[in-house]
């Protein structure tokens, strides 16, 4: 999804707010960071995310859409309302759609995480270069 896309998508879950991409930038890389946590991975974060280090600039298209519909735009919302005085109320229920969400994408998406992106260090599921049952590696269940 284009970064365009993503800031409107960020913006509708704000109620109409019109944030500029800059503003939005830190919130989007802590779902990032959230992300990467829960699933053992190593996305880039939108900050990392420039025309100078990625050929596929300004599609941000490491996962799927519907993921970054789901989990990023929305953790986003979340994030902001929780700096946000006024948006206060809602993070509660942003909060508990986004804990699910995560889960969905981490029940349904961990395994078909692309190589290049399966943080081995951190815990990803089966490291490739260790396949015997000895060094199975358990991800962050």
């Amino acid at each position: 999804m284009e970064l365009n896309a993503i800031l409107k998508c960020v913006n509708a879950k704000l109620a109409g707010e019109q944030l500029a991409y800059e503003d939005i930038k830190p919130h989007l890389d802590d779902v990032i960071d959230t992300i990467n946590s829960t699933l053992s991975t190593k996305f880039p974060v939108f900050s990392e995310f420039t025309a100078a280090a990625y050929p596929q600039y300004p599609n941000y298209n490491f996962f799927p859409d519907k993921y970054i519909r789901s989990v990023v735009c929305l953790g986003a919302a979340r994030n902001f309302y929780i700096t946000d005085e006024e948006g206060a109320l809602s993070v509660p229920a942003y909060e508990q759609q986004f804990q699910h969400n995560l889960f969905l994408m981490l029940r349904d998406y961990s395994a078909l995480v692309p190589e290049e992106y399966r943080d081995y260090d951190r815990g990803a599921l089966i490291d490739p270069n260790h396949t015997d049952a000895s060094t199975f590696k358990w991800g962050a269940w």
